[in-house]
């Protein structure tokens, strides 16, 4: 519970000075999106580069990408059709729906528990953690980016034409450092040793990075005006997800660590990166924070602890 509760500060500490330092006029709202794109440019395409490089690919291990990617897929799907039912507007369609396909998988939170709660195996189960997110960046610029660009900045342009926008978009940057990482992996080239405190302290960067910036975004009113879209978010992150993941894991014949890793990552709240892309997209940014918090709050508090209960009986 102590490493829980280190994951937590790293989360939270950075969103609320980012929240007070905005509130006494220090920082300004207007500098969270290109901090955001800066962020993804530079952070996220660095741990990218360099996960990918390291990570020893199993053939079997493919089925934690393809569950991670199911798992998006068909809440990408479900939001649409819950949105649909809410007869929410366009801003608020494209937030929902990117909010309730994309969890906090990532090194920010599901990758941090992945090796705080995994003990001995924690290296082993962040590496599980690195391949069952390996499909992100692709699904960002080709699925998220393409929502985006359809429901908010530039909107109404077919879901073909964004998707081939954001290919030459230059916060498309992570799908290259992908691409190079698991050529350089694949060409046998060794990681040089002296780069793993570098992967440390970029995750730990980008995180405060981006959580300082939604401390920037953040409007704590606002959450009320949307508890009707958290509460049906939260029901897909804790209640569905979790149970899809499950019955993935039963259909690909994933037990053990890979089956334990698939159950921290399910139960996922709302991801930092669906705040990032509202913003960036001229998305509601106000759903998407407020989903983001409260999920994220009743996470810690509630989900969390249930979740260090039943992770050995997984």
């Amino acid at each position: 519970m102590k490493e829980a509760a280190k994951a937590a500060a790293l989360v939270v500490l950075p969103m609320v000075s980012g929240y007070v330092l905005r509130r006494a006029g220090l920082l300004k709202r207007s500098w969270a999106r290109p901090l955001m794109a800066f962020n993804i440019v530079v952070g996220h395409s660095g741990v990218v580069l360099l996960t990918s490089w390291s990570i020893r690919m199993k053939g079997e291990l493919i089925l934690l990408t393809l569950t991670g990617l199911t798992l998006a897929m068909v809440n990408m799907g479900l939001g649409r059709i819950v949105g649909g039912l809410f007869r929410l507007p366009r801003r608020k369609m494209g937030a929902y729906i990117i909010t309730s396909s994309m969890s906090n998988v990532g090194y920010t939170l599901g990758g941090l528990l992945c090796l705080l709660l995994m003990g001995e195996r924690g290296e082993e189960a962040l590496g599980e953690q690195v391949i069952y997110v390996a499909y992100f960046s692709f699904y960002m610029v080709l699925a998220i980016y393409s929502v985006g660009r359809h429901y908010g900045e530039g909107g109404g342009k077919g879901f073909l034409r964004s998707a081939i926008e954001s290919f030459r978009d230059v916060r498309s940057m992570p799908l290259v450092a992908l691409a190079a990482g698991l050529g350089l992996n694949a060409g046998g080239v060794a990681r040089p040793a002296a780069l793993s405190p570098v992967t440390t302290g970029l995750i730990v960067c980008a995180t405060v990075i981006s959580m300082t910036s939604i401390g920037l975004t953040v409007e704590l009113r606002a959450v009320r005006g949307y508890l009707r879209e958290c509460i049906a978010l939260g029901a897909t992150k804790f209640l569905w997800s979790p149970l899809l993941g499950l019955a993935l894991c039963h259909l690909f014949g994933l037990s053990g660590l890979e089956r334990k890793v698939v159950f921290i990552l399910s139960l996922m709240p709302c991801a930092i990166f669906s705040t990032v892309m509202a913003e960036l997209f001229k998305l509601d940014t106000d759903l998407a924070n407020s989903a983001f918090l409260t999920t994220t709050a009743f996470f810690l508090v509630a989900v969390l602890p249930v979740l260090v209960v039943l992770l050995p009986y997984i």
